[in-house]
């Protein structure tokens, strides 16, 4: 016996079928990708690099560890949380597309920011 195929989706290439959205697929999601990989680049850069920050700020290695190491990271945490809680609560009442935009652009803020930090507290 032999069982039918079903076809959910038609390819455009071989059904004939012209699509208007197939050539902006792949633009959108690069677009998106180099979104997500510059949102995230800044928590993964300053590791790296933490005892050049901590001599640039003066600091010993106890400092660097504690400062750098644990007090940055949940400083993300700490404003990260409570923003993903109001971000997700916004994408269900308003349109998504706005909302990601102002998200991506407040959170590059914060990063273009760290450029020109000269000391520790200017980091928070």
């Amino acid at each position: 016996m032999k069982i039918p195929m079903i076809h959910c989706f038609q390819s455009p290439r071989f059904s004939g079928v012209s699509w208007p959205w197939a050539s902006q697929r792949g633009r959108i999601v690069s677009l998106y990708f180099v979104t997500i990989t510059i949102l995230f680049m800044d928590m993964n850069l300053m590791a790296p690099s933490l005892s050049t920050i901590a001599e640039e700020f003066g600091m010993d290695d106890d400092e660097r560890d504690m400062k750098l190491g644990g007090m940055v990271a949940l400083g993300f945490f700490f404003v990260g949380a409570p923003v993903s809680f109001l971000v997700g609560w916004l994408a269900d009442s308003i349109n998504r597309s706005p909302l990601f935009a102002v998200t991506v652009f407040v959170g590059e803020l914060g990063c273009l920011g760290a450029a020109f930090v000269t000391s520790y507290p200017q980091l928070y």
